[in-house]
Protein backbone atom coordinates (compact mmCIF):
# COMPACT_ATOMS: atom_id res chain seq x y z
CA UNK A 1 0.00 0.00 0.00
CA UNK A 2 1.67 3.04 -1.41
CA UNK A 3 1.05 5.42 1.68
CA UNK A 4 3.38 6.98 3.86
CA UNK A 5 2.04 6.88 7.82
CA UNK A 6 3.23 5.12 9.81
CA UNK A 7 -0.65 4.33 11.45
CA UNK A 8 -2.08 0.88 10.42
CA UNK A 9 -4.11 0.98 7.62
CA UNK A 10 -7.10 -0.62 6.05
CA UNK A 11 -8.97 -0.03 2.28
CA UNK A 12 -12.60 -1.42 1.32
CA UNK A 13 -13.27 -0.64 -1.87
CA UNK A 14 -16.70 -2.14 -3.42
CA UNK A 15 -19.08 -2.02 -6.76
CA UNK A 16 -22.03 -2.41 -6.98
CA UNK A 17 -24.68 -2.92 -10.17
CA UNK A 18 -28.24 -3.22 -9.14
CA UNK A 19 -30.88 -3.99 -11.81
CA UNK A 20 -34.62 -3.03 -10.20
CA UNK A 21 -37.73 -3.40 -11.09
CA UNK A 22 -40.70 -1.79 -9.76
CA UNK A 23 -43.79 -3.12 -11.09
CA UNK A 24 -47.70 -2.74 -10.09
CA UNK A 25 -49.64 -5.88 -12.01
CA UNK A 26 -48.42 -5.50 -15.25
CA UNK A 27 -46.73 -1.74 -14.75
CA UNK A 28 -43.11 -1.86 -14.42
CA UNK A 29 -40.50 0.76 -13.83
CA UNK A 30 -36.87 -0.62 -14.28
CA UNK A 31 -33.74 1.19 -12.69
CA UNK A 32 -30.55 0.36 -12.74
CA UNK A 33 -28.04 1.61 -10.51
CA UNK A 34 -24.28 1.47 -10.29
CA UNK A 35 -22.41 2.62 -6.84
CA UNK A 36 -18.40 1.99 -6.31
CA UNK A 37 -17.43 3.89 -2.98
CA UNK A 38 -14.12 3.59 -0.89
CA UNK A 39 -13.63 3.08 2.95
CA UNK A 40 -10.94 3.19 4.91
CA UNK A 41 -9.80 2.37 8.46
CA UNK A 42 -6.79 3.46 10.35
CA UNK A 43 -5.51 2.60 13.46
CA UNK A 44 -2.95 5.32 15.60
CA UNK A 45 -2.56 4.77 18.98
CA UNK A 46 -5.31 2.50 19.85
CA UNK A 47 -7.49 5.07 18.69
CA UNK A 48 -9.61 3.92 15.03
CA UNK A 49 -10.78 6.36 12.47
CA UNK A 50 -13.39 5.74 9.32
CA UNK A 51 -14.03 7.73 6.19
CA UNK A 52 -16.01 7.04 3.41
CA UNK A 53 -15.86 8.37 -0.39
CA UNK A 54 -17.56 7.78 -3.41
CA UNK A 55 -14.78 6.63 -6.07
CA UNK A 56 -12.91 8.04 -7.68
CA UNK A 57 -10.92 9.42 -4.78
CA UNK A 58 -7.33 9.99 -3.74
CA UNK A 59 -6.54 7.32 -0.98
CA UNK A 60 -3.99 9.63 0.87
CA UNK A 61 -6.63 12.54 1.36
CA UNK A 62 -8.97 9.72 2.92
CA UNK A 63 -6.31 8.98 5.67
CA UNK A 64 -5.58 12.02 6.36
CA UNK A 65 -9.75 12.75 6.90
CA UNK A 66 -10.07 8.85 8.84
CA UNK A 67 -7.12 9.93 11.24
CA UNK A 68 -8.88 13.07 11.99
CA UNK A 69 -12.07 11.69 12.40
CA UNK A 70 -10.12 9.18 15.21
CA UNK A 71 -8.63 12.04 16.72
CA UNK A 72 -12.21 13.88 17.19
CA UNK A 73 -14.17 10.79 18.25
CA UNK A 74 -14.02 9.27 21.92
CA UNK A 75 -13.55 5.67 20.26
CA UNK A 76 -10.26 4.42 21.85
CA UNK A 77 -9.71 0.96 22.97
CA UNK A 78 -8.00 -0.13 26.23
CA UNK A 79 -5.95 -2.61 24.69
CA UNK A 80 -3.46 -3.46 21.68
CA UNK A 81 -5.38 -3.59 18.24
CA UNK A 82 -4.35 -4.29 15.00
CA UNK A 83 -5.70 -5.23 11.20
CA UNK A 84 -5.37 -8.83 10.19
CA UNK A 85 -3.03 -9.99 8.81
CA UNK A 86 -2.50 -12.90 5.72
CA UNK A 87 -5.15 -15.33 6.07
CA UNK A 88 -6.24 -18.54 4.21
CA UNK A 89 -9.48 -18.74 2.59
CA UNK A 90 -11.93 -21.90 2.16
CA UNK A 91 -13.62 -22.43 -1.20
CA UNK A 92 -17.14 -21.23 -0.74
CA UNK A 93 -20.08 -22.23 -3.26
CA UNK A 94 -23.40 -20.56 -4.00
CA UNK A 95 -22.46 -16.57 -3.92
CA UNK A 96 -22.43 -15.94 -7.45
CA UNK A 97 -24.67 -16.64 -10.33
CA UNK A 98 -23.48 -16.60 -13.75
CA UNK A 99 -27.97 -15.39 -14.70
CA UNK A 100 -27.40 -12.55 -12.81
CA UNK A 101 -23.95 -11.66 -14.10
CA UNK A 102 -24.73 -11.87 -17.43
CA UNK A 103 -28.02 -10.49 -17.16
CA UNK A 104 -29.31 -6.66 -18.04
CA UNK A 105 -32.65 -4.79 -16.95
CA UNK A 106 -34.74 -6.39 -19.51
CA UNK A 107 -34.20 -9.82 -18.59
CA UNK A 108 -34.98 -8.85 -14.86
CA UNK A 109 -38.15 -6.99 -16.18
CA UNK A 110 -38.96 -10.25 -18.38
CA UNK A 111 -38.46 -12.72 -15.25
CA UNK A 112 -40.84 -9.95 -13.02
CA UNK A 113 -43.27 -10.20 -15.55
CA UNK A 114 -43.25 -14.18 -15.71
CA UNK A 115 -44.20 -14.39 -12.15
CA UNK A 116 -46.89 -11.36 -12.17
CA UNK A 117 -49.05 -13.08 -15.38
CA UNK A 118 -48.06 -16.47 -13.64
CA UNK A 119 -50.45 -15.41 -10.12
CA UNK A 120 -52.82 -13.64 -12.40
CA UNK A 121 -53.52 -17.00 -13.50
CA UNK A 122 -54.97 -17.79 -10.46
CA UNK A 123 -56.55 -14.39 -10.22
CA UNK A 124 -53.95 -13.11 -7.32
CA UNK A 125 -52.50 -9.42 -7.98
CA UNK A 126 -49.23 -8.56 -7.33
CA UNK A 127 -47.20 -5.45 -6.56
CA UNK A 128 -43.53 -4.99 -5.28
CA UNK A 129 -40.20 -5.02 -6.05
CA UNK A 130 -37.59 -6.99 -7.29
CA UNK A 131 -33.35 -6.67 -7.61
CA UNK A 132 -30.88 -8.48 -9.09
CA UNK A 133 -27.66 -7.39 -7.74
CA UNK A 134 -23.75 -7.86 -9.01
CA UNK A 135 -20.86 -6.80 -6.31
CA UNK A 136 -17.26 -7.56 -5.88
CA UNK A 137 -14.78 -5.86 -3.36
CA UNK A 138 -10.88 -5.63 -2.66
CA UNK A 139 -9.78 -5.57 1.24
CA UNK A 140 -6.02 -4.62 1.51
CA UNK A 141 -4.37 -3.88 4.78
CA UNK A 142 -1.16 -2.87 5.84
CA UNK A 143 -0.29 -5.82 7.33
CA UNK A 144 -0.42 -7.63 3.95
CA UNK A 145 -4.09 -8.50 4.19
CA UNK A 146 -5.38 -8.30 0.56
CA UNK A 147 -8.68 -10.86 -0.53
CA UNK A 148 -11.13 -9.86 -3.45
CA UNK A 149 -14.50 -11.42 -4.38
CA UNK A 150 -17.62 -10.92 -6.78
CA UNK A 151 -21.11 -12.49 -5.92
CA UNK A 152 -24.43 -11.87 -6.76
CA UNK A 153 -27.81 -11.18 -4.94
CA UNK A 154 -31.41 -11.91 -5.77
CA UNK A 155 -34.23 -9.73 -3.46
CA UNK A 156 -37.73 -10.07 -4.16
CA UNK A 157 -40.29 -8.14 -2.03
CA UNK A 158 -43.85 -8.63 -3.20
CA UNK A 159 -47.54 -8.20 -1.70
CA UNK A 160 -50.04 -10.56 -3.30
CA UNK A 161 -53.93 -10.30 -2.93
CA UNK A 162 -56.31 -11.95 -3.35
CA UNK A 163 -60.58 -12.15 -2.33
CA UNK A 164 -59.49 -13.28 0.83
CA UNK A 165 -56.69 -11.34 1.87
CA UNK A 166 -53.39 -9.60 1.29
CA UNK A 167 -49.84 -11.46 1.54
CA UNK A 168 -46.11 -10.01 2.10
CA UNK A 169 -43.67 -12.82 0.03
CA UNK A 170 -39.75 -12.04 0.67
CA UNK A 171 -37.41 -14.00 -0.66
CA UNK A 172 -33.47 -13.09 -0.52
CA UNK A 173 -30.59 -15.50 -1.37
CA UNK A 174 -27.66 -14.83 -3.95
CA UNK A 175 -28.61 -17.58 -7.04
CA UNK A 176 -30.98 -16.37 -9.25
CA UNK A 177 -33.74 -19.59 -9.39
CA UNK A 178 -35.19 -18.71 -12.92
CA UNK A 179 -38.22 -21.41 -12.58
CA UNK A 180 -41.10 -18.76 -11.44
CA UNK A 181 -43.68 -21.77 -11.78
CA UNK A 182 -42.14 -22.86 -8.44
CA UNK A 183 -42.54 -19.60 -6.49
CA UNK A 184 -46.01 -18.76 -8.38
CA UNK A 185 -47.22 -22.34 -7.08
CA UNK A 186 -45.93 -21.95 -3.59
CA UNK A 187 -47.93 -18.17 -3.15
CA UNK A 188 -50.83 -20.05 -5.10
CA UNK A 189 -50.72 -22.58 -1.96
CA UNK A 190 -50.51 -20.61 0.61
CA UNK A 191 -53.24 -18.05 -0.45
CA UNK A 192 -55.43 -20.57 -0.52
CA UNK A 193 -54.99 -21.20 3.31
CA UNK A 194 -56.96 -17.72 3.79
CA UNK A 195 -60.57 -19.13 2.46
CA UNK A 196 -61.70 -20.60 4.99
CA UNK A 197 -61.63 -18.57 8.62
CA UNK A 198 -61.08 -21.13 11.87
CA UNK A 199 -62.41 -19.88 15.40
CA UNK A 200 -60.24 -23.04 16.98
CA UNK A 201 -57.55 -22.20 19.49
CA UNK A 202 -54.57 -23.50 21.25
CA UNK A 203 -51.14 -23.51 23.04
CA UNK A 204 -49.34 -25.39 20.63
CA UNK A 205 -47.36 -23.09 18.01
CA UNK A 206 -45.24 -23.45 15.08
CA UNK A 207 -43.03 -20.87 14.18
CA UNK A 208 -42.62 -19.95 10.58
CA UNK A 209 -39.11 -18.24 9.40
CA UNK A 210 -40.90 -14.49 9.85
CA UNK A 211 -42.42 -14.95 13.07
CA UNK A 212 -39.78 -17.31 14.64
CA UNK A 213 -37.00 -14.64 13.36
CA UNK A 214 -39.26 -11.58 15.15
CA UNK A 215 -38.83 -14.27 18.38
CA UNK A 216 -34.93 -14.32 17.89
CA UNK A 217 -33.99 -10.89 17.52
CA UNK A 218 -33.34 -10.22 21.25
CA UNK A 219 -31.14 -13.40 21.52
CA UNK A 220 -29.35 -12.53 18.42
CA UNK A 221 -28.91 -8.93 19.57
CA UNK A 222 -27.78 -10.86 23.24
CA UNK A 223 -24.62 -13.04 21.54
CA UNK A 224 -22.54 -10.38 20.28
CA UNK A 225 -19.06 -10.49 22.70
CA UNK A 226 -19.20 -6.48 22.66
CA UNK A 227 -22.72 -6.77 24.91
CA UNK A 228 -21.60 -9.86 26.43
CA UNK A 229 -18.35 -7.39 27.78
CA UNK A 230 -20.56 -4.05 28.34
CA UNK A 231 -23.01 -6.26 30.98
CA UNK A 232 -26.26 -5.95 28.83
CA UNK A 233 -26.79 -9.15 27.79
CA UNK A 234 -28.54 -11.62 29.49
CA UNK A 235 -27.10 -14.61 27.77
CA UNK A 236 -24.22 -16.68 29.38
CA UNK A 237 -22.09 -19.63 28.26
CA UNK A 238 -23.01 -23.15 28.94
CA UNK A 239 -26.43 -21.93 30.19
CA UNK A 240 -29.47 -24.24 28.80
CA UNK A 241 -31.82 -21.39 27.22
CA UNK A 242 -33.74 -23.14 25.09
CA UNK A 243 -35.10 -26.89 24.59
CA UNK A 244 -32.57 -29.61 23.97
CA UNK A 245 -33.68 -29.95 19.97
CA UNK A 246 -32.86 -26.45 19.80
CA UNK A 247 -29.59 -26.30 17.88
CA UNK A 248 -28.60 -22.79 16.24
CA UNK A 249 -25.71 -21.91 14.30
CA UNK A 250 -23.65 -19.20 12.62
CA UNK A 251 -22.74 -20.30 9.38
CA UNK A 252 -20.56 -17.60 6.77
CA UNK A 253 -20.32 -20.38 4.32
CA UNK A 254 -24.12 -21.71 3.57
CA UNK A 255 -24.54 -21.86 0.23
CA UNK A 256 -26.99 -19.26 -1.25
CA UNK A 257 -26.90 -17.70 1.76
CA UNK A 258 -27.43 -13.93 2.03
CA UNK A 259 -24.41 -13.40 4.82
CA UNK A 260 -21.84 -16.05 2.90
CA UNK A 261 -18.88 -14.94 1.52
CA UNK A 262 -15.03 -16.00 1.49
CA UNK A 263 -14.52 -13.57 4.72
CA UNK A 264 -16.12 -11.45 7.02
CA UNK A 265 -15.87 -7.55 6.45
CA UNK A 266 -12.33 -7.57 8.44
CA UNK A 267 -10.88 -10.14 6.45
CA UNK A 268 -11.46 -12.77 8.81
CA UNK A 269 -12.00 -16.40 6.88
CA UNK A 270 -15.75 -17.46 7.26
CA UNK A 271 -16.25 -20.36 8.98
CA UNK A 272 -19.32 -22.34 10.68
CA UNK A 273 -19.81 -22.72 14.15
CA UNK A 274 -22.49 -23.41 17.02
CA UNK A 275 -24.52 -20.77 19.19
CA UNK A 276 -26.92 -23.06 20.50
CA UNK A 277 -26.27 -26.77 20.91
CA UNK A 278 -29.09 -28.98 21.69
CA UNK A 279 -30.51 -25.41 23.85
CA UNK A 280 -27.17 -24.78 25.25
CA UNK A 281 -25.40 -21.92 24.70
CA UNK A 282 -21.80 -22.38 23.31
CA UNK A 283 -20.20 -19.67 21.57
CA UNK A 284 -20.62 -15.90 21.41
CA UNK A 285 -20.13 -13.53 17.69
CA UNK A 286 -16.93 -12.13 17.81
CA UNK A 287 -14.62 -9.30 15.54
CA UNK A 288 -11.07 -9.25 15.04
CA UNK A 289 -10.86 -6.21 17.85
CA UNK A 290 -12.85 -7.75 20.34
CA UNK A 291 -11.15 -11.84 19.85
CA UNK A 292 -7.24 -9.67 20.37
CA UNK A 293 -8.30 -8.56 23.91
CA UNK A 294 -10.00 -12.42 24.77
CA UNK A 295 -6.78 -13.96 23.21
CA UNK A 296 -9.38 -16.13 21.05
CA UNK A 297 -9.73 -16.61 17.20
CA UNK A 298 -12.59 -14.11 15.28
CA UNK A 299 -15.86 -15.88 14.42
CA UNK A 300 -15.91 -13.63 10.89
CA UNK A 301 -18.91 -11.72 12.13
CA UNK A 302 -17.72 -8.29 11.29
CA UNK A 303 -19.95 -7.05 8.72
CA UNK A 304 -20.17 -4.35 6.56
CA UNK A 305 -23.92 -3.60 6.12
CA UNK A 306 -23.22 -0.32 4.64
CA UNK A 307 -19.78 0.71 2.78
CA UNK A 308 -20.40 4.26 4.45
CA UNK A 309 -19.82 2.74 7.98
CA UNK A 310 -17.10 0.35 9.67
CA UNK A 311 -18.26 -3.24 9.96
CA UNK A 312 -19.83 -3.98 13.14
CA UNK A 313 -20.59 -7.27 14.89
CA UNK A 314 -23.80 -9.20 13.58
CA UNK A 315 -24.50 -12.69 12.03
CA UNK A 316 -23.90 -14.04 9.07
CA UNK A 317 -26.33 -16.85 8.20
CA UNK A 318 -28.36 -18.04 11.43
CA UNK A 319 -29.56 -21.78 10.22
CA UNK A 320 -31.46 -23.84 12.72
CA UNK A 321 -30.82 -27.40 12.23
CA UNK A 322 -33.26 -30.32 10.98
CA UNK A 323 -35.51 -32.21 12.93
CA UNK A 324 -37.65 -35.36 12.14
CA UNK A 325 -41.16 -33.67 13.64
CA UNK A 326 -43.48 -34.12 10.34
CA UNK A 327 -46.23 -31.45 10.15
CA UNK A 328 -48.96 -33.91 9.60
CA UNK A 329 -48.33 -34.64 13.92
CA UNK A 330 -48.82 -31.33 14.44
CA UNK A 331 -52.12 -29.38 15.75
CA UNK A 332 -52.09 -26.07 16.97
CA UNK A 333 -51.80 -22.55 15.90
CA UNK A 334 -49.22 -21.92 12.53
CA UNK A 335 -47.73 -18.62 12.61
CA UNK A 336 -46.40 -17.22 9.48
CA UNK A 337 -46.02 -13.56 10.31
CA UNK A 338 -46.60 -11.03 12.60
CA UNK A 339 -47.07 -7.57 12.64
CA UNK A 340 -44.08 -5.67 14.59
CA UNK A 341 -41.37 -8.15 14.08
CA UNK A 342 -38.97 -5.61 15.33
CA UNK A 343 -41.03 -5.31 18.49
CA UNK A 344 -39.27 -7.22 20.98
CA UNK A 345 -37.30 -5.31 23.77
CA UNK A 346 -33.57 -6.41 23.04
CA UNK A 347 -32.39 -6.32 26.60
CA UNK A 348 -35.19 -8.03 28.83
CA UNK A 349 -36.37 -10.46 25.74
CA UNK A 350 -40.04 -9.39 26.18
CA UNK A 351 -42.58 -9.10 23.34
CA UNK A 352 -46.09 -8.27 22.16
CA UNK A 353 -46.82 -9.19 18.56
CA UNK A 354 -49.57 -8.77 16.71
CA UNK A 355 -50.49 -12.21 14.93
CA UNK A 356 -51.84 -11.17 11.75
CA UNK A 357 -51.09 -14.74 9.89
CA UNK A 358 -52.01 -17.56 11.59
CA UNK A 359 -53.65 -20.73 10.59
CA UNK A 360 -55.20 -23.45 12.08
CA UNK A 361 -53.92 -26.62 11.73
CA UNK A 362 -55.27 -30.55 12.44
CA UNK A 363 -52.97 -33.34 11.95
CA UNK A 364 -50.61 -31.40 9.50
CA UNK A 365 -53.92 -30.20 7.53
CA UNK A 366 -54.29 -26.49 7.11
CA UNK A 367 -58.00 -25.93 7.86
CA UNK A 368 -58.01 -21.67 7.45
CA UNK A 369 -57.43 -18.97 8.93
CA UNK A 370 -57.59 -17.56 12.65
CA UNK A 371 -58.70 -14.39 13.38
CA UNK A 372 -55.68 -11.82 14.92
CA UNK A 373 -54.76 -11.97 18.20
CA UNK A 374 -52.00 -11.38 20.43
CA UNK A 375 -49.06 -13.22 21.48
CA UNK A 376 -47.17 -11.93 24.96
CA UNK A 377 -44.05 -13.76 26.26
CA UNK A 378 -40.23 -13.21 26.62
CA UNK A 379 -37.84 -14.76 24.33
CA UNK A 380 -35.56 -16.40 26.58
CA UNK A 381 -38.80 -18.30 28.16
CA UNK A 382 -40.77 -19.60 25.11
CA UNK A 383 -37.64 -20.90 23.78
CA UNK A 384 -37.33 -23.63 26.20
CA UNK A 385 -40.77 -24.86 25.39
CA UNK A 386 -39.73 -26.31 22.06
CA UNK A 387 -40.91 -29.93 21.70
CA UNK A 388 -40.24 -30.15 18.16
CA UNK A 389 -38.08 -29.15 15.12
CA UNK A 390 -39.32 -29.56 11.49
CA UNK A 391 -37.75 -30.01 8.04
CA UNK A 392 -36.63 -27.53 5.43
CA UNK A 393 -38.41 -29.39 2.55
CA UNK A 394 -42.15 -29.20 4.74
CA UNK A 395 -41.34 -25.55 5.49
CA UNK A 396 -42.95 -23.54 2.33
CA UNK A 397 -40.74 -20.13 3.22
CA UNK A 398 -37.62 -21.09 5.13
CA UNK A 399 -35.59 -17.91 4.60
CA UNK A 400 -36.62 -14.55 6.13
CA UNK A 401 -33.46 -12.55 5.90
CA UNK A 402 -30.19 -13.91 7.10
CA UNK A 403 -32.40 -16.91 9.07
CA UNK A 404 -33.28 -20.17 7.46
CA UNK A 405 -35.21 -22.09 9.86
CA UNK A 406 -37.40 -25.31 9.21
CA UNK A 407 -40.83 -25.01 11.62
CA UNK A 408 -40.44 -24.86 15.09
CA UNK A 409 -43.07 -26.29 17.47
CA UNK A 410 -43.39 -24.98 21.04
CA UNK A 411 -45.97 -25.75 23.66
CA UNK A 412 -46.79 -22.21 25.85
CA UNK A 413 -47.71 -23.18 29.36
CA UNK A 414 -51.53 -22.27 30.15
Amino acid sequence: MDIDTDVDIEIFQGKYIDYTVEFRGRTVSPQVTTVSGSAVRTIEKKRVGFHYANMPCDQKTQVKKALQSARISDMQYQWDITFPGPQKYPPVKGICDSHIENADITDVVEYCLTIVEGLENYGISSKGVLCCKRSQFTLHTSTSLDVEEKSTYFTLDMDVTTRETAVNVVKSCRLWDKNSEILVNTIREHCSWYNTKKKEFSNRFAFGSRALYAVLRPLVWQISIDRVKRGISKVKAAHCIAGELFTLVDDGLYPNGVGTSLCDGEGIPSTKYSIIEKGVVTHFMYDHFRALLDKTKSTGNAVRTSMMAPPKIAPRNLVVHEGDYALDEFTGILIEEVVNDKGANLVSGEYTFNVKRAFYVKKGEILGVVAPFVLQGNTFDVLKYIYGVGTLEETPFPRYRELVTPYIFIQIPS
